[in-house]
């Protein structure tokens, strides 16, 4: 069965809707509530996707005022060794091998005294 472009538009704007208003519903539910296949909501939400009506999801940083965390931009030699060294440190909250200026990035809990002799700028986050 055809379906028109104007009822394909309306669907898109429902579940564009429904996921405004709760970002992490299933399927099913979004379903329900528009009255359609919770497959025909599979291909309508990958629509909307693909000609950019919905974005996909953003990282963001949940801050608040007691929130202290430390950020460390490292440039080292070898920043495989201290990712493989923090990586089991419970003060370490994440950690990742970067590109550019820095090429090992520290988030952390605790203010970190030393990272075996290498100087370091740190700032709150």
């Amino acid at each position: 069965m055809k379906i028109s472009g104007q009822t394909r538009k309306k669907q898109r704007r429902a579940i564009y809707e429904e996921l405004f208003r709760a970002p992490r519903i299933y399927y099913q539910d979004l379903a329900e509530i528009i009255g359609i296949n919770w497959k025909t909501v599979k291909i309508r939400l990958e629509e909307a996707i693909d000609l950019q009506c919905i974005l996909g999801p953003e990282l963001r940083k949940r801050s608040y005022e007691n929130l202290k965390e430390y950020v460390y931009l490292l440039n080292c030699k070898d920043p495989e060794f201290l990712y493989l060294k923090y990586r089991k440190d419970p003060d370490v909250i994440y950690h990742a091998k970067a590109i550019g200026f820095c090429n090992l990035w520290i988030v952390a809990k605790q203010k970190m005294s030393s990272f075996l002799g290498i100087s370091m700028k740190e700032r709150w986050s």
